[in-house]
């Protein structure tokens, strides 16, 4: 019975682990528009949209380069890997930005964001 208890408890305690790598979204804090706008007039952010390419295509924001999949993030991204990153999608709902997110983790990259509200909310007139 003990050894049942250690194992479950080591099973417990390693997937609490596993969760703080690159697929928690705890390692992806969000941004605001206003900050992303900061950012953007600043030149201080790659930002990676994650929606179709058709998606891409019609509207995106300023200065956004297209994540196609994680073969092409190595052609977009900076060298220091310092550098801050933004990922996006359609809008709140859209999980595709983690994609982008992962791939650029997995390289180590250390300074990624979320832009949660998407093209969508970047196109919203703000009141």
């Amino acid at each position: 019975m003990k050894s049942l208890s250690f194992l479950v408890f080591t099973l417990l305690l390693t997937n609490a682990f596993a969760e703080t790598g690159c697929d928690s979204d705890a390692n992806y804090p969000e941004v605001t528009k206003a900050e992303l706008q900061k950012m953007i007039d600043e030149k201080q952010a790659v930002i990676l949209d994650v929606n179709p390419k058709a998606s891409f295509d019609k509207q995106r924001i300023p200065g956004a380069v297209h994540f196609a999949s994680q073969k092409n993030i190595t052609d977009v991204l900076p060298k220091s890997k310092d550098a801050l990153i933004v990922a996006y999608c359609g809008g709140t709902m859209c999980a595709a930005w983690k994609k982008a997110a992962v791939a650029a983790c997995k390289l180590n990259y250390k300074n990624i964001k979320h832009f949660k509200p998407g093209i969508s909310g970047w196109m919203q007139k703000d009141a």
